[in-house]
């Protein structure tokens, strides 16, 4: 299944929708497996009011049926929609969720040691393609994303999901295998804590910085109704 417009990453995808398994705060440990594609956070300006920016942040967890879901149903193809407009998007993604800090850069995960794996791959792959860019290269990173969370060991997925997608899986790695990731998800861990009202569900869609029930309820199913919401123009 071909991942997004213009990726080159060729691969068969199991979809497994997150009816009876969602992630709130509080879940049993007893978590089917799952193979998964997850994807994060977009925002944009229209053209029309290039001075407004409308950003959306999620908040997910790598391993969540439902962050899967919300990526592969409602942000990856929203992010393809809208792609014809890069230089207004603005991207966050804020991959941790309701992990727990158990010690100095060790944390455990809803999902198991696996999600808290991916959370770190997820944050050196944003921190590579988004963060250290002079021009975020946000189409790259969905499509980095969207093939690790295809595969059942995102980790080891990532030689060949780099080598398709043109990350350079070096940098990656050196980040994932070091320091810097860790202090990238400990980043992560700060902004989730700062989040008002505090995160109580994954995957959480906030807009401009602004938590609305309504809002994050309806991008649940429909995110491309609430981008439109804020862009009527660019909807027609």
């Amino acid at each position: 299944k071909q991942a997004l417009n213009g990726s080159k990453i060729s691969f068969r995808l199991q979809l497994y929708r997150a009816t009876l398994y969602n992630c709130p705060r509080i879940m049993s440990h007893d978590i089917l497996n799952f193979v998964f594609l997850a994807f994060l956070t977009a925002g944009f300006i229209s053209p029309s009011e290039q001075d407004d920016n409308l950003k959306i942040s999620v908040y997910y967890e790598t391993y969540c049926p439902d962050s899967i879901n919300f990526v592969m149903n409602q942000l990856a193809p929203m992010m393809g929609e809208f792609n014809k407009y890069p230089d207004w998007l603005i991207l966050e993604l804020i991959p941790f969720g309701f992990a727990k800090e158990t010690g100095h850069f060790k944390w455990s995960c809803q999902h198991g040691p696996k999600e808290c794996a991916g959370n770190k791959l997820d944050a050196c792959a944003i921190n590579e393609l988004v963060t250290k860019q002079n021009k975020p290269l946000y189409m790259r990173l969905v499509n980095f994303i969207y093939c690790t969370m295809a595969a059942d060991n995102q980790v080891k997925a990532a030689r060949q999901c780099a080598a398709q997608t043109g990350v350079n899986y070096r940098k990656l790695m050196k980040c994932y295998k070091g320091t810097e990731g860790d202090k990238l998800l400990e980043m992560y861990e700060n902004i989730t804590a700062s989040l008002q009202p505090p995160l109580n569900w994954v995957p959480t869609a906030v807009f401009n910085d602004k938590y609305n029930e309504t809002e994050n309820n309806e991008a649940q199913t429909n995110l491309y109704g609430v981008v439109c919401s804020y862009m009527p123009d660019e909807c027609k």
